[in-house]
């Protein structure tokens, strides 16, 4: 009974870390489907906040790329995160070819939207994102690793 009601928990916690991950993507997707107008006026507003609050100016391009990476650097903690509990280990490579791909498309998908254009240094830029955030994931993996075994070894030590 414990087993089954442990099983239940973990499907139902891996069920919800992939519907972050559809959410953050279809976050993404509605972002990029809006016409240049509004998106602008979105940066614009998000950029008055950000230089309220920190007293400095970065520009609204520079908000929009800062945007880009910031999108798949959620995404591909949250895919890491997803991939990890559905195959009991981490998968650095495939987090960062679901985000290089949805990157891509993405970029399609904007090519049709009026006023807004596909462009290959934004998918760098996702890119970056994406590995920024598959860094910090590996990261936490090897502290988290570190400790466990610290742990392990303290208790085999106390044991004797």
């Amino acid at each position: 009974m414990n087993s089954a009601l442990c099983n239940k928990r973990k499907n139902a916690v891996l069920i919800f870390a992939w519907f972050l991950v559809a959410f953050c993507m279809a976050a993404i997707f509605y972002l990029s489907h809006q016409v240049a107008e509004e998106s602008a006026e979105l940066s614009k507003s998000f950029l008055d906040k950000i230089l309220e609050f920190f007293s400095f100016n970065i520009g609204n391009h520079g908000i929009r790329k800062f945007a880009h990476g910031f999108e798949y650097f959620g995404l591909s903690i949250l895919v890491f995160y997803a991939s990890r509990l559905s195959w009991n280990k981490s998968k650095p490579c495939f987090t960062f070819i679901f985000a290089l791909v949805y990157s891509v498309s993405d970029e399609i998908h904007q090519y049709f939207v009026p006023g807004r254009a596909c462009r290959f240094t934004d998918v760098l830029i996702d890119c970056s994102g994406a590995a920024a955030g598959i860094l910090v994931c590996l990261l936490a993996v090897f502290i988290t690793n570190r400790r466990k075994r610290r742990k392990l070894s303290c208790k085999k030590i106390a044991a004797k």
